[in-house]
């Protein structure tokens, strides 16, 4: 939040909330352009989605 706001973003939460919820529905892209599960689940686990 505080990068967002020392460079000008109005909305820095708001941005971030629909970053979150995009990368949150990647499994769900990734499942549909038909990578395999283990690389799925591998891949989520790297992302960081508590950092609001």
């Amino acid at each position: 939040m505080t990068v967002g706001e020392s460079i000008g973003l109005r909305r820095p939460a708001e941005i971030l909330d629909e970053v979150i919820e995009v990368v949150s529905r990647r499994p769900d892209y990734a499942e549909e352009a038909g990578v395999d599960g283990a690389r799925i689940a591998t891949i989520a686990a790297e992302h960081r989605l508590d950092i609001t």
